[in-house]
C-alpha cells in the first residue's frame, strides 16, 4: 500500500465523524461539527462538503478500508450533497469564517470538488443522482459567475475558481463559464513571477504554491490545450528550493509562513516533469517521517483540502505508468549560491550545508549543517522595557551590501515594526454579526469589508519604529549578528523560531523536530 492510502485510511474515521448522519436533522449531511454538533458557532463552514472528491477517488481506485463498503460510502456521499444544498446561501455561496461571508475560495473549492467527484463516479451514480449533484453545484457556479476576489491576489484561490468553472463547462458546455475561467487563469499567469512562483498576497510562499500547483495540475489534466506545462514547470523548479536536507519544507521565510507540501500536484506531474518527480519522492519520504506538515497534523479547517489532495496523489500513483528521470533537489546538489531577486530569496548550498534567507521577509532564514537544522530564524524580534514587541518580519530589506563582503559575509538593513496581534472580543463579535445581517447582504460592501480585514490582519504595517542591521556569515558555520538603531532599552529575542508577526491560520502546525533544541536553545 502506498503512503498516501495509509494516510487517507488513518484520517477517514475523523473525516466521516464530521458529518451529520441523522436523516431527521435539517443539517443532515452537513460536515461542520462545531455548528451542527457542538453548536458553538452560528453558521456552518462549507469546506467540509468538498470531501466528496477524496472519497470518490478511494472508490474509483478500489482502495476503501474494510471498515466501510462502497455502497455505504456512496449513501453517505449522497447525504453530503443534500447537506450542501441545505447550507448554500440564497446568493449561491458558502461561508467559512463568518455567517453571510460569501466565501469566494470555499465556494470555488466545493464546486470544483463535487464536480470532480461526480465525474469520477459516472459509473456508480444513477442518472437521478448525477442530476442531483449537478443541481447542488449550479448555484455555486452562479455565484462564481458574478463574484470575484478583491482583497488580495491569492493565486491558489483563483486557481480553484478557474478549475471549478472549467469543470462546469466540461459538463454543461457553458461558454460563459469557460471565459470566466480564462479570466482567472490569465490573472494568475500574468502575475506569475519570472522566477516561477505564484503570488500569494504579493509574495512567494512554498506551501500555498504547492496548493496552487495542485489546482493547476488538475486543470492541465482536464484541458491540456491551455498549455500550462511551461508555467507549471517554472513553478516546480522554484519549489524545489524550499525542500530542505532534513526533509522539511518551507518555513517562516515564506510569505505566509507555511510548512506543508501538498503532494497532489507533484504526483500528477511526475510523469512529465523531473522536478515534480523529485518533489514527489521527497513528499513520500516526508509524509512517512512527518518531517513536514502532513495530513496527520490537520485541524478541522484544513482537513478536507488536505484529504482531497492526498487522494489526488494516490490516484496519480495508481495510474502512473512511468516517471521521467528524477531531478536532484538543490539541497542535495551543491549548487553554490542562487539569488531570486523578486522573491527576495538567497540560497547558499555546499557539500555540508544549505541556507535560505528571505530579504523580503525581514531576513528570516533557515540553515542546515550536515543535513541537521541548526538555525531557524523568523527575522529580528525585539522587546522593549514596556513589553512591546517589534519585528522585521513584515518588512523587506532597505539596503543590502552590493556584493558579498568576503566569501561568506553579507549584510542588510531592515525596518522594525510594532507587532500587534488583535484577538476578537465580545464587542468585535457583536459588530461582525451585525455586519453579517446588514453589510454582508451586499456583495460589494462585503468585498470592501474583506479588503479592510485583510489589510488589518495580514498586510498592514505600522510606522517604522527603528531599524535592525543584520550581518550574515554564510557557509557551514552560518551565523547572524543583529544591531538595533532607533530603539533604546530593548532586548533582542533569540530562539523564537515559531514567532509570527501576521495572522495566518495555516501556519504553526506541528512537524518532526519542532521541539528539538537548536543552536543556543535552552
Amino acid at each position: 500500500m502506498n503512503i498516501y492510502i495509509e494516510a487517507l485510511h488513518s484520517a477517514l474515521p475523523r473525516l466521516l465523524s464530521s458529518f451529520n448522519a441523522d436523516p431527521t436533522n435539517e443539517f443532515y449531511g452537513a460536515g461542520d461539527r462545531l455548528h451542527w454538533g457542538w453548536k458553538l458557532i452560528d453558521f456552518p463552514n462549507g469546506t467540509f462538503q468538498g470531501a466528496a472528491h477524496g472519497l470518490a477517488i478511494l472508490i474509483k481506485i478500489n482502495e476503501l478500508p474494510n471498515t466501510i463498503t462502497e455502497a455505504e460510502l456512496l449513501r453517505r456521499m449522497n447525504s453530503m450533497i443534500g447537506g450542501l444544498k441545505s447550507i448554500t446561501a440564497n446568493n449561491g455561496s458558502l461561508d467559512e469564517a463568518l455567517p453571510g461571508e460569501s466565501s469566494f475560495c470555499v465556494t470555488a473549492l466545493v464546486a470544483s470538488d463535487v464536480l470532480a467527484a461526480r465525474s469520477l463516479l459516472e459509473d456508480y451514480l444513477s442518472d437521478y443522482e448525477k442530476d442531483e449533484w449537478l443541481e447542488a453545484v449550479r448555484p455555486l457556479i452562479g455565484f462564481l459567475m458574478k463574484q470575484d476576489e478583491h482583497h488580495g491576489l491569492i493565486s491558489n484561490h483563483l486557481a480553484s475558481a478557474a478549475l471549478a468553472v472549467y469543470r462546469w463547462y466540461d459538463v454543461t458546455d457553458d461558454k460563459t463559464a469557460e471565459s470566466r475561467g480564462r479570466m482567472w487563469l490569465d490573472r494568475i499567469l500574468d502575475n506569475q513571477s519570472s522566477e516561477g512562483w505564484f503570488s500569494e498576497y504579493g509574495g512567494a510562499d512554498a506551501g500555498y504554491q504547492s496548493w496552487c500547483t495542485t489546482q493547476l495540475a488538475q486543470l492541465h489534466s482536464l484541458r491540456p490545450d491551455l498549455e500550462l506545462h511551461k508555467p507549471l514547470s517554472k513553478s516546480l523548479s522554484f519549489l524545489t528550493y524550499a525542500a530542505h536536507p532534513d526533509g522539511s519544507f518551507g518555513g517562516s521565510y515564506g510569505w505566509r509562513n507555511t510548512r506543508f507540501l501538498l503532494p497532489g500536484g507533484v504526483e500528477l506531474l511526475a510523469q512529465e516533469d523531473n522536478n515534480a518527480a523529485a518533489l514527489a519522492e521527497f513528499s513520500q519520504a516526508g509524509i512517512e517521517s512527518n518531517s513536514f506538515v502532513t495530513l496527520d497534523c490537520m485541524d478541522a479547517g484544513n482537513l478536507v483540502p488536505f484529504f482531497n489532495d492526498y487522494a489526488l496523489a494516490a490516484l496519480a500513483k495508481h495510474t502512473q505508468e512511468k516517471k521521467v528521470e528524477t531531478a536532484v533537489l538543490p539541497c542535495h546538489g551543491n549548487n553554490g549560491r542562487k539569488w531570486f531577486s523578486e522573491a527576495g530569496w538567497l540560497i547558499d548550498s555546499g557539500n555540508q550545508h544549505y541556507s535560505l534567507i528571505n530579504f523580503k521577509r525581514g531576513g528570516a532564514c533557515v540553515h542546515f549543517n550536515q543535513e541537521e537544522r541548526s538555525v531557524d530564524d523568523p527575522g529580528a524580534v525585539v522587546r522593549d522595557s514596556r513589553g512591546r514587541l517589534f519585528s522585521a518580519q513584515v518588512g523587506e530589506v532597505l539596503s543590502i551590501s552590493e556584493r558579498v563582503i568576503s566569501d561568506n559575509e553579507l549584510s542588510g538593513q531592515f525596518s522594525l515594526y510594532r507587532v500587534k496581534r488583535p484577538v476578537p472580543g465580545a464587542l468585535d463579535f457583536i459588530i461582525l454579526r451585525l455586519m453579517s445581517i446588514t453589510i454582508f447582504k451586499s456583495l460589494s460592501l462585503g468585498n470592501l469589508i474583506k479588503k479592510l480585514l485583510s489589510k488589518y490582519l495580514i498586510t498592514r504595517k505600522s510606522k517604522s519604529a527603528g531599524k535592525v542591521f543584520r550581518k550574515f556569515t554564510l557557509g557551514q558555520n552560518f551565523n547572524i549578528e543583529d544591531s538595533i538603531e532607533g530603539l533604546s532599552d530593548v532586548d533582542i529575542l533569540k530562539n523564537i523560531r515559531h514567532f509570527s508577526a501576521i495572522h495566518m491560520a495555516s501556519q504553526g502546525y506541528w512537524q518532526k523536530n519542532d521541539d528539538k533544541l537548536l543552536k543556543g536553545d535552552s
